[in-house]
Order: C-alpha cells, then structure tokens, then sequence
C-alpha cells in the first residue's frame, strides 16, 4: 500500500487510535478484534491516479475519507469476509465520486467509519446493509425486508441514531432513536430485528 502512495498524487491520511476502553462486554472484544493482525489488501483497491496529476482540495478530501474506511475494513476482513469487504469498498467509491459529490457536504470522518465498523461487528448480522452518508457527513447502514425499513447513522464515540419502519398485521409503525452502539439491538428488539439482520423466515413483529 505504500508503494501505491508513493506512485499517487495523493498523501496518506493519518489514523488516530482505534480503541475505546472501559465500553465492556461485547464492545470489549470488538476492541479486541482492532488489536490484532491487519490483513493485507492489493493495492488495487484504492484508485491511482496519473503521477502528473495535480488533486483538487475535494480530490484529496474525498480520496482520504476512502482510504480510512478501507484501511480500518481490511483491519477486521476476516471477521466480515472478503466478498463483502469488496462490496463495501466498492459502495464507498460509488458514494465518495468526487464527480457527484456536492463541494459543501463534509466528507465522512474516520469517527463515522469507525463507528460504521464496530456495528457490523457487535450486531454479527447475516445480512449486510446498504451503505449511504447524511448530509452531515455521517455514514448511514440501511436494511430493507420488504414493507420494512432499517436506518442507522453512525456518529462518533459509538453513538447511533436508528429509524424503523415496520408492518405489523398491515399496518404500519414507525420508530425513531438514538444511543450507545452497544445497545442497539436492545433498542430494537421490540421490533424483532432478525427480520433485517438474518436470513430465512421473516418473524413478524408482535
């Protein structure tokens, strides 16, 4: 990945440390997951450019913000899988097209990548998200089951905002709310959340 800089017209974006202590529980060994060995991608996955190529300040803002989030993805690929890792690195180029990027809009942090991160690995779902960015710049995990909505926006230190929308007997609920990451699927139980996040049959909300 180093030689890949080099040949870029494109710096290399720093990372801060990846760890919370004192969250316990299943966040605990989540931090312990970002304690161990990186995996190494090709550097096929992050875009060169021509060596005469000079980035505009977006350019560079845009191509930082990519290469986090697949550095600290490749950080955790054997707990989520290669096939999905290239997915997500694929969704991430599409989202971070400096050609459809609005100037104004922040660009996502390495907090909102991380936070994005952490939750596909405590919530261990079968079922992968859609991936988008809210005009704050925060990344956003979307699930979709038919009639039923899933969206989470991930904000810094482990915090989420969640909105659900969920059929029940043919009627719709909608839901909204906002709190630690480590207690996510908590706040979703009443909804049955195995409907988004596992395959198979779909178990109706009571």
């Amino acid at each position: 990945m180093n030689s890949l800089m080099q040949s870029s017209s494109f710096s290399t974006p720093r990372l801060t440390p990846l760890l919370m202590t004192g969250s316990g529980g299943v966040a605990e060994e989540v931090d312990d997951v970002f304690k161990g060995p990186h995996s190494v991608f090709s550097a096929a996955v992050f875009p060169k450019q021509p060596n005469d190529a000079v980035p505009s300040d977006l350019d560079q803002r845009l191509y930082d913000s990519g290469a986090v989030f697949k550095i600290l993805a490749s950080q955790v690929s054997m707990h989520l899988g290669l096939p999905w890792i290239q997915k997500l690195f694929s969704q991430i180029d599409g989202l971070l097209d400096v050609d459809e990027w609005d100037p104004r809009d922040p660009v996502p942090s390495q907090e909102t990548v991380r936070t994005f991160i952490r939750m596909l690995l405590i919530l261990k779902v079968q079922r992968k998200p859609g991936l988008g960015v809210s005009n704050a710049g925060n990344l956003i995990a979307a699930w979709t089951a038919g009639a039923n909505r899933l969206t989470v926006e991930c904000f810094a230190r482990d915090r989420v905002r969640w909105v659900v929308s969920r059929d029940v007997n043919g009627e719709t609920e909608r839901a909204a709310g906002e709190g630690r990451l480590e207690r996510l699927r908590d706040f979703l139980t009443p909804y049955n959340p195995s409907i988004w996040f596992e395959y198979g049959e779909q178990i109706p909300a009571r």
